[in-house]
């Protein structure tokens, strides 16, 4: 009788020892079996499947931090541009809150509402850069929940009753950088709205 290790394959498809007993005459007065595998083969083939199994951990830790880096760079990027474009939409309505202050037409309306529009573009363009895609910028003059203000005199809302305001709504999109959250431009409207100063 001797003790040994021998080498079978488990449904894994990996080799593990087996302790194992047979029953065969010793040779030379030291035990052995056909199928004995030395203590040093043995203790090898413990510390490669060893380092196999630390190489798949590192592989899975290691794609797990790209994927949340990635995800960390794209959500900071998103955040920090719509901030930027709230800004900017928020600073581009007080200055059409306050356009031709001393040259309005009929009701306090602008003489020249494209060229208001025109300017608060510009500005909101010119705060934004390269950050995000600017498609459209509209400025509408309001009467209360009436847009746009009327400019017939006989119909001017501005009563007291309601209060004139001016609305400026920006659209556009975002760029991809990673791809996380999906593969093509995130659309984005920003609308903010404040006291026509000149009404």
């Amino acid at each position: 009788m001797c003790s040994h290790f021998t080498v079978t394959r488990s449904w894994k498809l990996l080799w593990f020892p087996r302790f194992h007993r047979c029953s065969v005459p010793p040779v030379d007065g030291l035990p052995y079996c056909s199928s004995h595998v030395p203590a040093p083969l043995a203790a090898g083939l413990r510390r490669l499947h060893q380092r196999g199994q630390a190489l798949a951990e590192a592989g899975f830790c290691v794609v797990l931090f790209v994927l949340l880096s990635a995800g960390a760079v794209d959500f900071g990027y998103s955040f920090f541009a719509l901030h930027t474009i709230a800004h900017a939409t928020s600073a581009g309505a007080r200055i059409a809150s306050a356009y031709q202050l001393n040259g309005r037409g009929p009701c306090g309306t602008y003489s020249s509402p494209a060229t208001a529009t025109s300017a608060v573009d510009s500005f909101i363009r010119g705060q934004v850069g390269g950050i995000a895609t600017i498609n459209s910028v509209s400025v509408v003059e309001c009467d209360g929940n009436i847009c746009p203000a009327s400019t017939d005199t006989a119909n001017c809302g501005n009563t007291g009753s309601t209060i004139p305001q001016v609305v400026v709504t920006v659209q556009g999109t975002l760029p991809v950088l990673t791809g996380m959250f999906g593969s093509g431009p995130r659309s984005f409207t920003r609308v903010q709205t404040f006291r026509d100063e000149g009404r």
